[in-house]
């Protein structure tokens, strides 16, 4: 598994002390734009190794850095980057940007959709709204980034070291679309606030913080949309820097297009009940859809990291799982986009079946989660797909479950016969269930299509 998303249980109890409530006014405050300015310079800004990168040239992108900066909190002074990476052309632009803050450990958790963005002419902006950009961005370069300064407006109170604040006035930056700015000679028409993992759980909180508290001129959300993934509730070890525990919650309503995406968080933190679910809505001012996808691994789009023979040990070696995640969370991505953009309501997804609130999720006859967002991968079923049960509860594990160690099972060569009693069956099955998930909005043709291309792949093994 891709080791920028998953977070081992030491990774965790080692970050956990450091995007917390901040506290807000009655009223909302206007979102200031901050000052920006082209990074000047021969050398690669910080993340350029990132997988995706070296691709993007040949797919007419570029990849441009600037440094903001304003104020925040009583008046505290600062001066951040923004990682653009955009079409070159403002002809092949959707218009549509996908920001998100910075991780704690310097990763780009959204990045990892890449191929799906670039395809269809999205922009990506990483926004150096947490204290790594101190800690690990300014040191990879001192000449470079000796500007660079994130302060702490609230000691004590943030969690993982994302700043709300400058978040906000970033996404201000990109909506306004100033002279010099990233986007000059450019049509911005959306910004969406997406982030994966740690970077989910920001989305969330900042949502439920910072959403109503910094706004546009207009009274107006800064951010069109959001896209909170791989989270749902947390284990308990979550804190903020002070030490206080960072309780779950459910959340509260917004009027822009939410997509919330739970992966393997369902059956890895059931603890307080799944405090997240709640239901999805059309009104005005409560724009939701849950998504939780049955069987997806904690991640986003890991083609890059799933080599075939890689395994994992639980109970004794297991294949590492080769779950199509990209899948439906591109599908979400683009439904989140819609809904924006043309105003088009996602589709409503079925919850996972669990046995109680705080229970395990229900399993079908071949041992995989019922209901959920669906794939052929469960539908027309070769495989036992898991999460590894680690037989102890701890606090980073409070079910015992391990969310970030997903493995399969392949059937049986006698299984495999008696579910699909000749290769073209299969592939039969494979061709229909994609008919009607893609009918029903489950799944992009362009990702049908290659899921097509790999089952005829696999038939070519079947007994």
């Amino acid at each position: 598994m891709d080791t920028s998303i998953r977070r081992t249980a030491a990774n965790v109890a080692s970050a956990l002390s450091l995007c917390a409530p901040v506290p807000g006014p009655a009223r909302a405050d206007v979102t200031p734009v901050p000052a920006v300015a082209p990074v000047a310079g021969t050398a690669q800004p910080f993340g350029s190794n990132d997988p995706g990168v070296a691709d993007m040239a040949a797919k007419g992108y570029v990849q441009e850095e600037f440094f903001i900066s304003g104020k925040i909190g009583s008046g505290l002074p600062y001066t951040t980057r923004l990682l653009v990476r955009r079409p070159a052309d403002p002809k092949k632009f959707s218009g549509v940007v996908i920001a998100e803050s910075i991780r704690s450990s310097g990763h780009r958790s959204m990045w990892s959709e890449n191929a799906y963005l670039m395809a269809h002419g999205h922009a990506y902006v990483e926004i150096g709204s947490n204290l790594s950009v101190n800690t690990l961005v300014k040191p990879s370069d001192p000449a470079r980034y000796a500007a660079l300064n994130v302060p702490n407006p609230t000691p004590g109170q943030l969690v993982f070291g994302h700043v709300q604040e400058i978040a906000a006035q970033a996404g201000q930056l990109l909506r306004s679309n100033p002279a010099k700015g990233p986007f000059e000679g450019f049509r911005v028409r959306h910004v969406i606030l997406a982030g994966c993992s740690e970077q989910g759980m920001f989305v969330r909180l900042y949502m439920r913080d910072a959403h109503p508290r910094y706004r546009t001129a207009a009274g107006r959300s800064v951010y069109d949309g959001y896209f909170p993934a791989c989270v749902g509730d947390w284990p308990p070890v979550v804190a903020r820097e002070g030490g206080e525990p960072l309780a779950n919650f459910t959340q509260p309503p917004v009027e822009v297009p939410t997509i919330m995406v739970a992966t393997s968080e369902p059956e890895g933190y059931p603890q307080d009940g799944r405090r997240y679910r709640r239901p999805d809505s059309d009104a005005p001012r409560d724009k939701f859809r849950l998504y939780e996808v049955a069987a997806m691994p904690h991640g986003l789009d890991m083609r890059g990291t799933m080599r075939p023979g890689l395994t994992l040990n639980c109970d004794g070696p297991k294949a590492r799982t080769d779950f199509p995640g990209a899948y439906p969370a591109n599908n979400a991505l683009d439904k989140l986009i819609r809904w924006v953009d043309e105003e088009r309501p996602a589709p409503r997804a079925a919850r996972l079946e669990v046995a109680s609130a705080t229970g395990p999720v229900l399993r079908d006859e071949f041992g995989n989660p019922r209901g959920g967002v669906r794939t052929t991968t469960l539908d027309v079923p070769v495989a036992t797909y898991a999460l590894c049960d680690t037989g102890k509860k701890t606090s980073i594990n409070p079910a015992g479950i391990d969310f970030g160690a997903a493995y399969m099972i392949p059937f049986t060569p006698e299984r495999l016969k008696q579910l699909y009693p000749t290769p073209q069956t299969y592939l039969t099955k494979v061709d229909r269930r994609l008919d009607q998930l893609v009918r029903d909005g489950w799944y992009l043709k362009e990702d049908a299509d290659e899921a097509r291309a790999k089952a005829a792949e696999y038939a070519k093994t079947l007994p």
